[in-house]
């Protein structure tokens, strides 16, 4: 393995290479120079704002809290250090705290959609489907070229059951921004329930053609296929779920669930230990795999976790 880069030690210079970095997504060499920075000038506001939003991004949540607070405590009235904050509280699971920094922000700018934004996302996440969408309404009235609000306030209102206000708002989502995977996959499911099944598996095919990550869009197309009678196809996509987003359980789930379906209790007894060692406090993880070994005959150790 070669040395990593060397830095330069004028600390204009390094600015401007860790930010050059972290916008290439060389997240490595942008975290060295913000630490070179913090220590040459632990109170420097650029460095605990940079490297708290670095580590916001590469899942660091307590960390990215810490370091924001000290860069919003240098200078309380900056909205882009509040709403980072805000948003590594929401990576920490504290909404309450999240919400509190995208209020800040507000209060400093009501104009400032992406603190709107980021507060209407913050209010879904916590279930308060009302506000956001209210907040989601006022964002496309201040920006009627906003897709994700579309979009969002879309999916809101798709889950409640108003098939009829929801899909024009897909459709303006993808007329906006026609590279927008996570609307197809969203207009997919409005299809899906409406009975179209050859639209919803086009768009769910479309969705992940245009994200091929899309963890979300296989495990749906998986569900489709399965629905309507194609189990190889199906279990192909939960495959691809799973290795897209192999920190996550739900595909795992689904995956066990069409193994099972086919008659294969053994593999998906497997898959779900896989599950069970990514996050051994899920309770659902736990019910499913008891239920599995129960079928298998492995009473006596249905209710336990994995060996």
């Amino acid at each position: 393995m070669s040395d990593p880069p060397r830095l330069p030690r004028d600390p204009t210079d390094l600015a401007r290479v860790a930010v050059a970095a972290h916008q290439a997504d060389d997240f490595a060499t942008a975290e060295r120079g913000y630490r070179a920075l913090l220590a040459d000038s632990p109170a420097s506001f650029f460095a605990l704002h940079q490297l708290g939003v670095l580590c916001a991004q590469t899942g660091r949540a307590a960390e990215a809290v810490a370091l924001l607070r000290r860069a919003a405590t240098l200078r309380p009235s900056e909205p882009a250090t509040l709403i980072q904050l805000g948003k590594a509280y929401m990576l920490a699971g504290d909404t309450a705290a999240a919400l509190a920094q995208f209020g800040r922000a507000l209060a400093r700018d009501p104009d400032l959609t992406t603190a709107r934004f980021d507060r209407a996302v913050c209010l879904q996440a916590r279930g308060d489907s009302a506000e956001a969408a209210a907040e989601y309404r006022r964002i496309i009235a201040a920006d009627p070229d906003h897709a994700q609000a579309h979009n969002n306030l879309g999916n809101l209102l798709l889950t409640a059951g108003d098939d009829v206000a929801a899909a024009p708002l897909f459709q303006a989502a993808i007329a906006l921004d026609p590279d927008y995977a996570e609307a197809y996959n969203n207009f997919a499911g409005f299809h899906l329930r409406r009975g179209d099944v050859a639209a919803a598996e086009a768009m769910f095919a479309h969705a992940i053609a245009l994200q091929p990550d899309y963890a979300d869009a296989m495990a749906n197309l998986g569900t489709l296929l399965a629905m309507t009678g194609r189990a190889d196809a199906a279990l192909r996509q939960f495959r691809a779920a799973v290795a897209a987003a192999p920190a996550a359980v739900m595909p795992r789930w689904m995956l066990a669930d069409a193994l099972a379906q086919g008659g294969d209790l053994a593999a998906a007894a497997e898959v779900l230990r896989e599950a069970w060692r990514l996050d051994p406090d899920n309770a659902e993880t736990g019910a499913r795999l008891a239920s599995i070994r129960a079928a298998l005959g492995h009473t006596a150790e249905a209710a336990v976790g994995p060996a």
